[in-house]
Protein backbone atom coordinates (compact mmCIF):
# COMPACT_ATOMS: atom_id res chain seq x y z
CA UNK A 1 0.00 0.00 0.00
CA UNK A 2 2.79 2.38 0.88
CA UNK A 3 4.40 1.98 -2.55
CA UNK A 4 1.08 2.62 -4.28
CA UNK A 5 0.46 5.79 -2.27
CA UNK A 6 4.03 6.92 -2.87
CA UNK A 7 3.72 6.36 -6.61
CA UNK A 8 0.56 8.44 -6.69
CA UNK A 9 2.09 11.22 -4.58
CA UNK A 10 4.15 12.47 -7.58
CA UNK A 11 5.59 15.15 -10.13
CA UNK A 12 6.74 18.66 -10.64
CA UNK A 13 6.61 20.81 -13.73
CA UNK A 14 7.57 24.45 -13.50
CA UNK A 15 6.76 24.54 -17.21
CA UNK A 16 4.94 22.09 -19.47
CA UNK A 17 7.11 19.01 -20.18
CA UNK A 18 8.90 18.60 -23.48
CA UNK A 19 6.38 15.98 -24.60
CA UNK A 20 3.80 18.76 -24.82
CA UNK A 21 6.12 21.31 -26.45
CA UNK A 22 4.36 21.28 -29.81
CA UNK A 23 0.87 21.63 -28.37
CA UNK A 24 -1.05 24.91 -28.19
CA UNK A 25 -0.10 27.47 -25.56
CA UNK A 26 -1.09 25.91 -22.21
CA UNK A 27 -3.84 27.51 -20.16
CA UNK A 28 -4.17 27.38 -16.36
CA UNK A 29 -7.16 25.37 -15.20
CA UNK A 30 -7.58 27.15 -11.88
CA UNK A 31 -6.99 30.36 -9.96
CA UNK A 32 -4.62 29.52 -7.12
CA UNK A 33 -6.09 31.61 -4.33
CA UNK A 34 -6.12 29.11 -1.45
CA UNK A 35 -3.04 29.05 0.78
CA UNK A 36 -2.37 25.54 2.10
CA UNK A 37 -0.03 25.26 5.09
CA UNK A 38 1.75 22.00 5.93
CA UNK A 39 3.27 22.99 9.26
CA UNK A 40 4.85 19.58 9.91
CA UNK A 41 6.92 19.94 6.73
CA UNK A 42 7.60 23.67 7.05
CA UNK A 43 6.07 24.58 3.68
CA UNK A 44 2.98 26.13 2.17
CA UNK A 45 1.69 26.43 -1.37
CA UNK A 46 -1.19 27.82 -3.39
CA UNK A 47 -4.07 25.62 -4.48
CA UNK A 48 -7.39 26.18 -6.24
CA UNK A 49 -10.01 27.90 -4.08
CA UNK A 50 -12.45 25.61 -2.34
CA UNK A 51 -10.45 22.41 -2.64
CA UNK A 52 -10.67 20.05 0.32
CA UNK A 53 -7.60 19.67 2.52
CA UNK A 54 -7.46 16.28 4.24
CA UNK A 55 -4.76 14.89 6.53
CA UNK A 56 -3.96 11.19 6.50
CA UNK A 57 -1.30 9.12 8.20
CA UNK A 58 2.00 10.54 6.94
CA UNK A 59 0.71 12.78 4.16
CA UNK A 60 -1.78 15.48 3.18
CA UNK A 61 -4.16 15.43 0.23
CA UNK A 62 -5.63 18.53 -1.39
CA UNK A 63 -8.38 17.62 -3.84
CA UNK A 64 -11.24 19.10 -5.79
CA UNK A 65 -13.63 17.06 -3.63
CA UNK A 66 -13.42 15.24 -0.30
CA UNK A 67 -14.36 12.05 -2.16
CA UNK A 68 -11.37 12.40 -4.50
CA UNK A 69 -9.10 13.03 -1.51
CA UNK A 70 -10.19 9.77 0.09
CA UNK A 71 -9.80 7.89 -3.20
CA UNK A 72 -6.26 9.23 -3.55
CA UNK A 73 -5.41 8.23 0.02
CA UNK A 74 -6.78 4.74 -0.59
CA UNK A 75 -4.68 4.29 -3.74
CA UNK A 76 -7.74 4.14 -5.97
CA UNK A 77 -8.54 5.84 -9.27
CA UNK A 78 -9.68 9.38 -8.55
CA UNK A 79 -13.00 10.87 -9.63
CA UNK A 80 -11.50 14.39 -9.67
CA UNK A 81 -8.12 16.13 -9.42
CA UNK A 82 -6.10 15.35 -6.30
CA UNK A 83 -2.74 16.62 -5.01
CA UNK A 84 -0.63 14.85 -2.41
CA UNK A 85 2.36 15.98 -0.38
CA UNK A 86 4.46 13.95 2.05
CA UNK A 87 7.79 14.08 3.83
CA UNK A 88 9.40 10.69 4.39
CA UNK A 89 12.47 10.50 6.68
CA UNK A 90 15.46 9.80 4.47
CA UNK A 91 16.64 7.03 6.79
CA UNK A 92 13.47 5.13 5.87
CA UNK A 93 14.34 5.37 2.18
CA UNK A 94 18.06 4.72 2.21
CA UNK A 95 20.88 3.73 4.57
CA UNK A 96 22.94 6.68 3.32
CA UNK A 97 21.28 10.14 3.41
CA UNK A 98 23.81 11.27 0.78
CA UNK A 99 22.45 8.77 -1.75
CA UNK A 100 21.94 10.68 -5.03
CA UNK A 101 18.37 11.72 -5.66
CA UNK A 102 18.23 9.88 -8.98
CA UNK A 103 19.02 6.58 -7.25
CA UNK A 104 16.20 7.15 -4.76
CA UNK A 105 13.88 8.19 -7.58
CA UNK A 106 14.57 4.99 -9.50
CA UNK A 107 13.40 2.88 -6.55
CA UNK A 108 10.35 4.95 -5.59
CA UNK A 109 8.37 5.26 -8.82
CA UNK A 110 7.02 1.75 -8.39
CA UNK A 111 3.56 1.49 -9.93
CA UNK A 112 4.10 4.47 -12.24
CA UNK A 113 4.62 3.93 -15.97
CA UNK A 114 6.97 6.85 -16.62
CA UNK A 115 6.67 8.54 -20.01
CA UNK A 116 8.94 11.49 -19.26
CA UNK A 117 11.27 12.64 -16.49
CA UNK A 118 13.77 15.40 -15.85
CA UNK A 119 15.28 17.91 -13.43
CA UNK A 120 13.71 21.01 -11.90
CA UNK A 121 13.78 23.09 -8.71
CA UNK A 122 11.23 23.05 -5.89
CA UNK A 123 11.43 25.20 -2.76
CA UNK A 124 15.06 26.15 -3.56
CA UNK A 125 16.08 22.48 -3.78
CA UNK A 126 17.16 20.45 -6.81
CA UNK A 127 14.32 18.10 -7.69
CA UNK A 128 13.42 15.34 -10.11
CA UNK A 129 10.06 14.97 -11.81
CA UNK A 130 8.22 12.33 -13.78
CA UNK A 131 5.12 12.26 -15.93
CA UNK A 132 3.32 8.99 -16.46
CA UNK A 133 0.38 6.73 -15.81
CA UNK A 134 -0.48 5.07 -12.51
CA UNK A 135 -3.61 3.19 -11.57
CA UNK A 136 -4.84 3.70 -15.12
CA UNK A 137 -4.79 7.49 -14.80
CA UNK A 138 -2.39 10.33 -15.48
CA UNK A 139 0.07 11.10 -12.70
CA UNK A 140 2.62 13.85 -12.18
CA UNK A 141 5.36 13.60 -9.54
CA UNK A 142 8.32 15.47 -8.02
CA UNK A 143 10.75 14.53 -5.26
CA UNK A 144 13.45 16.51 -3.49
CA UNK A 145 15.50 16.36 -0.28
CA UNK A 146 14.66 18.85 2.46
CA UNK A 147 15.74 18.99 6.09
CA UNK A 148 16.35 15.25 6.39
CA UNK A 149 13.20 14.27 4.52
CA UNK A 150 12.44 13.00 1.06
CA UNK A 151 9.68 15.35 -0.06
CA UNK A 152 7.09 14.05 -2.51
CA UNK A 153 4.49 16.21 -4.23
CA UNK A 154 2.20 14.87 -6.91
CA UNK A 155 -1.10 14.99 -8.69
CA UNK A 156 -3.48 12.31 -9.94
CA UNK A 157 -5.80 13.37 -12.75
CA UNK A 158 -9.25 11.97 -13.68
CA UNK A 159 -8.13 11.09 -17.20
CA UNK A 160 -6.03 8.38 -18.89
CA UNK A 161 -3.12 10.82 -19.09
CA UNK A 162 -2.23 14.39 -18.16
CA UNK A 163 -2.71 16.85 -21.01
CA UNK A 164 -0.74 20.06 -21.51
CA UNK A 165 -3.14 22.23 -19.49
CA UNK A 166 -3.11 19.78 -16.58
CA UNK A 167 0.68 19.63 -16.58
CA UNK A 168 1.00 23.40 -16.84
CA UNK A 169 -1.50 23.96 -14.02
CA UNK A 170 0.24 21.45 -11.79
CA UNK A 171 3.54 23.15 -12.52
CA UNK A 172 2.06 26.47 -11.41
CA UNK A 173 1.01 24.92 -8.10
CA UNK A 174 4.39 23.27 -7.59
CA UNK A 175 6.11 26.54 -8.32
CA UNK A 176 4.43 28.08 -5.27
CA UNK A 177 5.85 25.58 -2.75
CA UNK A 178 7.87 27.76 -0.40
CA UNK A 179 9.10 28.00 3.22
CA UNK A 180 6.49 28.52 5.91
CA UNK A 181 7.49 31.59 7.90
CA UNK A 182 6.51 32.37 11.49
CA UNK A 183 3.66 34.84 11.97
CA UNK A 184 6.15 36.87 14.05
CA UNK A 185 7.94 37.85 10.83
CA UNK A 186 6.16 39.79 8.10
CA UNK A 187 7.57 40.96 4.76
CA UNK A 188 8.15 44.62 3.99
CA UNK A 189 5.46 46.21 1.84
CA UNK A 190 7.80 46.63 -1.13
CA UNK A 191 10.47 44.39 -2.62
CA UNK A 192 14.08 45.56 -2.39
CA UNK A 193 15.95 46.08 -5.65
CA UNK A 194 19.54 44.85 -5.62
CA UNK A 195 20.67 46.80 -8.66
CA UNK A 196 24.23 45.41 -8.66
CA UNK A 197 22.94 41.84 -8.82
CA UNK A 198 20.03 42.45 -11.19
CA UNK A 199 17.20 41.16 -9.02
CA UNK A 200 14.75 42.13 -6.32
CA UNK A 201 13.36 40.23 -3.33
CA UNK A 202 11.25 40.50 -0.21
CA UNK A 203 12.84 41.12 3.19
CA UNK A 204 11.52 41.36 6.78
CA UNK A 205 9.51 44.46 7.66
CA UNK A 206 11.37 46.83 9.96
CA UNK A 207 14.83 45.70 8.88
CA UNK A 208 17.36 48.14 7.43
CA UNK A 209 19.06 47.56 4.08
CA UNK A 210 22.58 48.71 3.27
CA UNK A 211 24.67 48.50 0.09
CA UNK A 212 27.19 45.68 0.55
CA UNK A 213 29.63 47.51 -1.75
CA UNK A 214 29.82 50.28 0.86
CA UNK A 215 29.88 47.96 3.88
CA UNK A 216 32.03 45.08 2.63
CA UNK A 217 33.38 46.23 -0.72
CA UNK A 218 31.59 43.55 -2.77
CA UNK A 219 28.37 43.67 -4.84
CA UNK A 220 25.21 42.83 -2.95
CA UNK A 221 23.08 43.92 -0.03
CA UNK A 222 23.07 43.66 3.76
CA UNK A 223 19.90 43.53 5.84
CA UNK A 224 20.03 44.36 9.55
CA UNK A 225 17.39 43.70 12.18
CA UNK A 226 18.71 46.76 14.04
CA UNK A 227 19.66 49.95 12.20
CA UNK A 228 22.35 50.50 14.83
CA UNK A 229 24.21 47.45 13.50
CA UNK A 230 24.74 48.84 9.99
CA UNK A 231 28.42 48.57 9.22
CA UNK A 232 29.29 46.98 12.58
CA UNK A 233 31.97 44.25 12.39
CA UNK A 234 29.84 42.10 14.70
CA UNK A 235 26.11 42.92 14.70
CA UNK A 236 24.24 42.69 17.99
CA UNK A 237 21.00 41.49 16.43
CA UNK A 238 20.34 39.33 13.38
CA UNK A 239 21.81 40.19 9.98
CA UNK A 240 21.55 38.83 6.45
CA UNK A 241 24.11 39.22 3.66
CA UNK A 242 23.46 38.56 -0.04
CA UNK A 243 26.71 38.82 -1.98
CA UNK A 244 28.17 37.95 -5.38
CA UNK A 245 31.91 37.60 -5.89
CA UNK A 246 33.53 37.01 -9.27
CA UNK A 247 36.02 34.18 -8.91
CA UNK A 248 37.26 31.29 -11.02
CA UNK A 249 37.80 27.87 -9.49
CA UNK A 250 41.51 28.44 -9.98
CA UNK A 251 41.26 31.63 -7.92
CA UNK A 252 39.70 29.54 -5.17
CA UNK A 253 42.56 27.06 -5.36
CA UNK A 254 40.36 24.36 -6.85
CA UNK A 255 40.38 22.13 -9.92
CA UNK A 256 37.76 22.24 -12.68
CA UNK A 257 36.02 19.16 -11.28
CA UNK A 258 35.55 20.70 -7.82
CA UNK A 259 32.23 19.88 -6.14
CA UNK A 260 29.92 22.33 -4.38
CA UNK A 261 31.12 20.82 -1.12
CA UNK A 262 34.72 21.71 -2.08
CA UNK A 263 33.68 25.28 -2.92
CA UNK A 264 31.67 25.65 0.30
CA UNK A 265 34.63 24.45 2.38
CA UNK A 266 36.87 27.08 0.76
CA UNK A 267 34.33 29.83 1.48
CA UNK A 268 33.93 28.57 5.05
CA UNK A 269 37.70 28.79 5.43
CA UNK A 270 37.73 32.36 4.11
CA UNK A 271 35.07 33.21 6.72
CA UNK A 272 37.26 31.43 9.30
CA UNK A 273 34.49 28.95 10.07
CA UNK A 274 36.01 25.80 11.54
CA UNK A 275 34.29 22.46 10.99
CA UNK A 276 31.27 23.70 9.03
CA UNK A 277 28.26 21.39 9.29
CA UNK A 278 26.95 20.72 5.80
CA UNK A 279 23.24 21.18 5.14
CA UNK A 280 20.95 20.62 2.12
CA UNK A 281 21.77 21.20 -1.51
CA UNK A 282 20.12 24.36 -2.82
CA UNK A 283 19.45 26.26 -6.03
CA UNK A 284 19.41 30.04 -5.59
CA UNK A 285 18.80 32.46 -8.45
CA UNK A 286 19.36 29.59 -10.88
CA UNK A 287 22.79 28.58 -9.51
CA UNK A 288 23.42 25.27 -7.70
CA UNK A 289 24.74 25.44 -4.18
CA UNK A 290 25.01 23.89 -0.76
CA UNK A 291 24.36 25.12 2.76
CA UNK A 292 26.37 24.86 5.93
CA UNK A 293 25.98 25.84 9.56
CA UNK A 294 28.75 27.52 11.52
CA UNK A 295 30.25 30.80 12.65
CA UNK A 296 33.70 32.28 13.10
CA UNK A 297 32.53 34.28 16.11
CA UNK A 298 31.86 32.34 19.34
CA UNK A 299 29.12 34.84 20.24
CA UNK A 300 27.22 34.25 16.98
CA UNK A 301 25.62 31.35 15.12
CA UNK A 302 25.10 31.27 11.40
CA UNK A 303 23.69 29.54 8.35
CA UNK A 304 25.29 30.03 4.95
CA UNK A 305 24.38 28.99 1.41
CA UNK A 306 27.15 29.07 -1.18
CA UNK A 307 26.33 28.82 -4.89
CA UNK A 308 28.57 28.76 -7.93
CA UNK A 309 27.71 29.86 -11.47
CA UNK A 310 30.36 28.02 -13.48
CA UNK A 311 29.51 29.73 -16.76
CA UNK A 312 29.97 33.25 -15.39
CA UNK A 313 32.43 32.30 -12.61
CA UNK A 314 30.42 33.93 -9.84
CA UNK A 315 30.24 32.77 -6.23
CA UNK A 316 26.96 33.54 -4.49
CA UNK A 317 27.22 33.91 -0.71
CA UNK A 318 24.00 34.10 1.29
CA UNK A 319 24.39 34.32 5.06
CA UNK A 320 22.13 34.52 8.09
CA UNK A 321 23.82 35.46 11.35
CA UNK A 322 22.06 35.54 14.72
CA UNK A 323 22.89 35.69 18.41
CA UNK A 324 21.67 32.18 19.33
CA UNK A 325 20.29 28.92 17.97
CA UNK A 326 16.69 29.75 18.90
CA UNK A 327 16.80 32.96 16.86
CA UNK A 328 18.51 31.13 14.00
CA UNK A 329 15.70 28.57 13.92
CA UNK A 330 13.12 31.39 13.90
CA UNK A 331 14.72 33.34 11.06
CA UNK A 332 15.97 30.48 8.87
CA UNK A 333 12.58 29.97 7.11
CA UNK A 334 12.29 33.73 6.56
CA UNK A 335 15.82 33.80 5.15
CA UNK A 336 15.00 30.96 2.75
CA UNK A 337 11.72 32.64 1.81
CA UNK A 338 13.72 35.76 0.90
CA UNK A 339 15.91 33.73 -1.43
CA UNK A 340 12.87 31.95 -2.86
CA UNK A 341 11.37 35.35 -3.67
CA UNK A 342 14.32 36.48 -5.85
CA UNK A 343 13.10 37.65 -9.27
CA UNK A 344 15.09 39.30 -12.11
CA UNK A 345 14.64 43.05 -12.47
CA UNK A 346 12.48 43.96 -15.44
CA UNK A 347 14.21 45.71 -18.32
Amino acid sequence: MRKIVFALLLLCLLAAPAAFAQEATPQPLWELTQDVEIAALGVHFNAPAGWAVESFSGFTVVAATAEAAQEYADGQSVSDFALGIAGIPLQEMTDDPDTPLDEIFATTTVGLEVTESGETTVNLRPALYAVGVGNGQGALVAIWKQDGFLMVFGMAVPAPEADVDMAFSYGMILGTVRPLVSDEITPAEERYEVIDLGFDLFYPAGWTAADAAEVLGVPGVMFYESAEDVGAPTPTDSAIAILNVESSLEDLGLEDDATMEDIANVIAGLFQVTEPELDDEFVVNGAPGIGFNGSANPTRVGFVIVTYDRENEVVGIYTLSTADEETLALYRPAFLAMLWSIRPLEG
